[in-house]
């Protein structure tokens, strides 16, 4: 029984791919907001690189495992560019996708507002040896390559920030073999300062046609100068009878600033909350070089003394 259970859960997982939700949501958006939204690149004011690995419904054969890399920074004194690499397996259906980023940072006193585009290539392939295994009947697979461009807005600060973007916004190859869906991704989140303990609240909404609008609420808490994080979030239903709603629990370290790694493990909900450990997900991440502007993305120690700006000369 389970393992029919297992070939049902796993033609619906590549339908699903296949279909409305294309872009699927993945924890690790959470330290790494390039990968939903092109503003994001540079907003940390200096270059940043991120790893991740995610394996969904641990123990299910042919589950999700996506793998992720980016690197991003800034040319110049307010542009921002970056690239994305990502590649998911479902079963016998594996997507690479690269994408190229570019983002304009506009200087607002103790704010910016980032105004970014996204060009991505993805391609995709279908074992159909593995697809024989499960089905009893050949499936209808696309091989072959989709680009696409994306597009996204950000007002950040060193404590908040609130963002729009809009994956797959327009389709640019291979229209006539394979629909991309846009996907349209709210976010925001905010930095509490209480004594210690920064405390940050972030909001994600992720509306796609013809699919249910899903809704993440995560809560993290940063200690010893935002140096160890703790967290925990729900992600709402998105429709689908085997990855209903959810609770994520996270952790990190971020030594001096410069070296993140961070783990999230996802509880499983559903249909699959019986016969599956749940998802994981690590990541690890490194910024370096010259700091290129203030009131940068993201958290920042509590002892951080702000900029000397140097007075101009009497006239």
């Amino acid at each position: 029984m389970r393992k029919l259970l297992f070939a049902f859960a796993l033609l619906f997982l590549v339908s699903s791919a296949m279909q409305a939700q294309q872009d699927p949501l993945r924890s690790n958006y959470r330290f790494n907001y390039l990968l939903i939204n092109p503003a994001a690149a540079g907003s940390n004011g200096q270059w940043t690189g991120r790893i991740g690995v995610r394996s969904d419904f641990t123990r299910i054969p042919g589950a999700a495992v996506t793998s992720s890399a980016s690197v991003h920074g800034v040319m110049g004194e307010r542009s921002g560019i970056g690239i994305n690499m990502v590649t998911d397996v479902i079963g016998p259906e594996q997507s690479t996708g690269v994408q190229f980023n570019y983002a304009y940072h506009i200087d607002m006193d103790r704010n910016n507002l980032s105004i970014g585009l996204g060009a991505r290539y993805v391609n995709y392939r279908l074992n159909r040896e593995l697809v024989d295994i499960y089905s009893p009947e050949p499936l209808d697979g696309f091989d072959g390559g989709l680009g696409d461009l994306s597009l996204g807005v950000m007002h950040y600060s060193k404590k908040h920030f609130v963002g729009i973007s809009v994956p797959q916004l327009i389709q640019i190859t291979g229209a006539d073999v394979k629909k991309l869906e846009p996907h349209i991704y709210l976010s925001g989140g905010y930095i509490f300062e209480l004594g210690t303990v920064n405390l940050e609240p972030m909001l994600m909404a992720k509306i796609v046609p013809n699919a249910k609008t899903q809704v993440d609420i995560n809560l993290r808490a940063w200690f010893v100068d935002n140096q160890l994080m703790l967290g925990a979030g729900w992600r709402g239903p998105n429709g689908s009878q085997f990855a209903g709603s959810g609770i994520t629990l996270m952790t990190g370290f971020n030594v001096n600033n410069k070296w993140q790694f961070t783990y999230s493990y996802d509880m499983n909900s559903g249909d699959f909350q019986s016969v599956s450990w749940g998802s994981h997900e690590v990541g690890f991440g490194v910024t370096f070089g010259k700091q290129k502007f203030d009131n940068v993305f993201g958290v920042r120690p509590s002892n951080e003394e702000e900029p000397v700006m140097e007075e101009a000369p009497a006239q």
